[in-house]
């Protein structure tokens, strides 16, 4: 047991009480929700996005299609990853969640300033609803992430 595992004060006879501070808090239920969530939704994008790559291959013979839909599906295979480590409680996937979403927010103004309000609107409500939640839960439960 290292230093910041445990505390130390004097008992009346002047020995040392040693007191075991929790080893493991338990991740909140709602970063594990979100987990799964972005989990599922990027699990069922990423095999849209290769039937999609595949269709539009088989009708055009363009390899090009096949490497635009490995990307997409790599990039559904990172969100995956981030999914699975917030139910995992890692902190390395709230950092990715906070730096892909301001990413995210990004395109959305990006959109607006273009003149596309509904796309940037919708790109914004979506990654308000999917990343705030986690991402608020998981900074006022800091500790319980590794």
């Amino acid at each position: 047991m290292n230093a910041d595992q445990q505390s130390a004060d004097q008992s009346p006879m002047g020995n040392p009480r040693v007191h075991r501070v929790s080893e493991s808090t338990p991740v909140p239920g709602v970063v594990r929700v979100y987990g799964m969530i972005i989990m599922v939704l990027n699990g069922i994008l990423a095999v849209l996005t290769a039937l999609q790559a595949l269709l539009l291959f088989v009708a055009s013979k363009s390899p090009l299609l096949l490497v635009l839909g490995a990307l997409g599906i790599a990039i559904n295979f990172v969100w995956f990853r981030l999914g699975k480590g917030l139910r995992a409680g890692e902190r390395q996937a709230v950092y990715g969640l906070c730096i892909f979403g301001g990413l995210a927010v990004l395109a959305g103004v990006c959109f607006l300033v273009m003149g596309q309000a509904a796309r940037g609107l919708i790109t914004l409500v979506g990654v308000a609803a999917l990343n705030a939640p986690p991402i608020a839960s998981a900074v006022t439960h800091w500790t319980a992430f590794k």
